[in-house]
C-alpha cells in the first residue's frame, strides 16, 4: 500500500498490507504483521506485534502484542485484540484480550490479564486484573474490579468496583455491586438483579434473590428462591433451596430456613422458621420460630 513501511531500512520477518500501515517502523523494530490503513503507523521500538483493522496500533511501541485500532500503545505486551476500537486505550497493560466491537476499548491503560468477548464487553476497565467477561456489555462499567467472572449479556453492566465475584446469565448482578459485595455468586438469568451492597450472597437459578438489594448471608438455589426478598438493614441469613422456596411472598423476615419446592413460599414477615419437605409452611407468612418439616408439613396454617 501507499507509504507502507515507509522509513524501513534493515529490519526482518516484516508482512505490511494497507496504505501507511508501518511508514514509521525503523531498523529497532521488525517481525511485524500489520493489515489495514494506517495499521502500526507510528510503532518504533516495538517487536512481535500484530495489528488487524484500520488504524490498528497506530501509536505503538510495544513488543510482543496483537491489537485492533489502538492509537496509544507504549510499554504494554503481549494483548491480543481483534475488532474496530478494541483495545484502543491501553498504554502499559499485559496479556490482555479483547475480542468484538468496542471490547475493552476506552479506558483499560494498567490493566493485565483481562478477557472480554462480546462488543462493549469491558469496556471501561482502567486498571483491573484478572477479569473475563464475555457477552454483550458484559462487566460494561467495571473500571478497577479484579478476579471477575461475568458471562452472559449485560452480566455485571453496572458495576464499577467489585472484586472475586462470579455472575453468569443474561442481567445477572444488573446493578452497580460496590465493594461489599466483594466475593457474590450469582448464576442465572437475572439473577440477583437488584443487588448493590449485599454481602456474602449466593443465587443461583432463574430470577433468584431478584429484588433484594442490600442483604446479606442470603442462599438461594432453584427457580424463583428468594425471588421477592427485601430485607431491610443489611440483616437477612435466609437459606432457601428448591423451586419457588421463600419465593413468591414480599419477604422482610429474616433468618429463615426453606428446604423443597415451594418450602415458606409465601412467607413475608415471619422470622426464624424452618420448613423442610414439599409445600412445608406453604401458607406462613407472620409466623415466628416454627419447625415445619414433611411433605406439606404446616400447608393450611397461616401464623
Amino acid at each position: 500500500g501507499t507509504d507502507a513501511l515507509q522509513t524501513e531500512d534493515n529490519s526482518n520477518e516484516n508482512i505490511v498490507i494497507g496504505t501507511n500501515a508501518g511508514s514509521k517502523q525503523n531498523h529497532t523494530t521488525g517481525k511485524t504483521v500489520a493489515i489495514g490503513h494506517s495499521a502500526v503507523r507510528y510503532n518504533t521500538t516495538g517487536l512481535y506485534n500484530t495489528a488487524v483493522g484500520r488504524s490498528a496500533l497506530q501509536g505503538g511501541t510495544s513488543s510482543g502484542t496483537v491489537y485492533a485500532n489502538i492509537s496509544g500503545i507504549t510499554t504494554g505486551a503481549s494483548n491480543t485484540a481483534i475488532g474496530a476500537n478494541v483495545l484502543k486505550s491501553l498504554t502499559t497493560g499485559d496479556f490482555n484480550v479483547g475480542i468484538g466491537f468496542e471490547a475493552l476499548s476506552d479506558s483499560i491503560v494498567t490493566g493485565d490479564n483481562n478477557i472480554g468477548i462480546g462488543n462493549a464487553s469491558l469496556k471501561n476497565v482502567t486498571g483491573g486484573i484478572n477479569n473475563i467477561a464475555m457477552g454483550l456489555a458484559s462487566g460494561y462499567t467495571l473500571t478497577s474490579g479484579n478476579n471477575n467472572v461475568l458471562v452472559g449479556a449485560n452480566a455485571g453492566v453496572a458495576t464499577v468496583d467489585v472484586d472475586n465475584a462470579v455472575i453468569i446469565g443474561a442481567d445477572a448482578g444488573g446493578a452497580n455491586l460496590t465493594s461489599d459485595a466483594d466475593g457474590s455468586v450469582f448464576i442465572g438469568y437475572k439473577s440477583a438483579n437488584a443487588m448493590t451492597v449485599g454481602q456474602f450472597n449466593t443465587a443461583v437459578g432463574f430470577e433468584t434473590l431478584l429484588t433484594e438489594t442490600d442483604s446479606d448471608n442470603n442462599t438461594a438455589v432453584g427457580y424463583h428462591a428468594l425471588r421477592n426478598s427485601n430485607v431491610a438493614n443489611n440483616s437477612g441469613a435466609n437459606t432457601a433451596i428448591g423451586s419457588i422456596a421463600m419465593g413468591a411472598g414480599a419477604l422482610t423476615g429474616k433468618e429463615n430456613v426453606a428446604i423443597g419446592s415451594s418450602a415458606m413460599k409465601n412467607l413475608g414477615s415471619g422470622f426464624s422458621n424452618i420448613g423442610i419437605g414439599v409445600n412445608a409452611g406453604f401458607d406462613g407468612v407472620t409466623g415466628t420460630h416454627n419447625v415445619m418439616v414433611g411433605d406439606r408439613a404446616g400447608q393450611g396454617n397461616r401464623p
